[in-house]
């Protein structure tokens, strides 16, 4: 049976153990041109343009790769795909063209989904630079002005930059999107919404449902979240899908986190041997409901 099939057949499930990174190289050169030609930080796509076609492969022990094609695939399964752009919002208004619905992976965006349910309008913002600004503005400076070495910043002080950039990227973000009509169900999943995931107890069930080679492969008690240098920010990343069912669409967040750590990796001539988890990562916890 194939990935895809097995996606499709039981999505929650296998959003259950595999972390999921969206391929979009192969409908890049269509967002930049379409995003290109409207003026203004808001970018209104024809869904219509955007119906695709979708397939899931392998990429590391346990993450997929879903892969959004440009044109007929084989084993492809039609979707509608939502690309982001720096520092914009993306909107559309889905149909029924297609059964599936996805949007490029998040790492501080903001998704918005409003209905009705039959013809949601979704959309997917961003404030990379408004964020990078705040982490410039708000880092520690030595005397003559420069930025201090992240060597030599404590992570409470790191957090709070963070934390304090975040917070205003988030403004930046909830002022692109789209108003909420009085009365009409909405849902919205802001940075927080999947940075927030990261705790003892998801990190357990994250290990816990580790889909590797188990028989090669089980992941080490030294197994974390892997944090980057400069802000001490855990890499989580969110998976954003949505399917159409009984005449109406739900949508969903999949979280998921870098991993730092060993495997216990077991060969009949070399018992336990530790080898490095790098590039690996980790669900946590089962999809959250956004809409629907």
């Amino acid at each position: 049976m194939s990935q895809t099939r097995d996606f499709t057949w039981n999505v929650k499930g296998y959003t259950t153990k595999h972390p999921i990174l969206i391929d979009e190289t192969a409908v890049a050169a269509q967002r930049d041109l379409e995003c290109n030609a409207i003026p203004g930080p808001q970018k209104v796509l024809v869904a219509g343009n955007w119906v695709k076609e979708f397939t899931v492969g392998p990429f590391q022990l346990s993450t997929r790769t879903l892969t959004i094609h440009a044109a007929h695939a084989p084993g492809g399964v039609g979707c509608y795909f939502l690309p982001y752009r720096p520092d914009c919002a993306t909107t559309m208004t889905l149909g029924n063209a297609a059964l599936w619905f996805f949007t490029s992976n998040l790492t501080g965006c903001t998704v918005q989904v409003i209905g009705p349910a039959a013809t949601p309008t979704v959309t997917h913002a961003n404030a990379r630079t408004r964020y990078n600004q705040e982490v410039e503005n708000h880092w520690p400076k030595r005397a003559d002005g420069r930025n201090e070495n992240p060597d030599l910043v404590d992570d409470n002080t790191k957090n709070h930059v963070e934390t304090t950039a975040g917070a205003i990227a988030q403004m930046d973000m909830n002022g692109l999107l789209p108003a909420v009509p009085g009365g009409v169900t909405s849902g919205v999943l802001p940075r927080a919404g999947y940075q927030s995931k990261v705790n003892q107890a998801n990190v357990e069930f994250g290990k816990r449902y580790f889909n590797g080679h188990k028989l090669n492969y089980s992941l080490s008690n030294d197994v974390v979240p892997s944090r980057t240098l400069e802000l001490n920010k855990p890499e989580v990343g969110a998976f954003v899908f949505g399917y159409f069912k009984h005449g109406g669409w739900k949508f969903y967040c999949q979280a998921s986190v870098k991993i730092r750590g060993n495997f216990d990796v077991w060969h009949f001539l070399k018992p336990n041997e530790k080898r490095g988890v790098y590039g690996n990562s980790i669900v946590l916890g089962a999809p959250t409901k956004i809409f629907g």
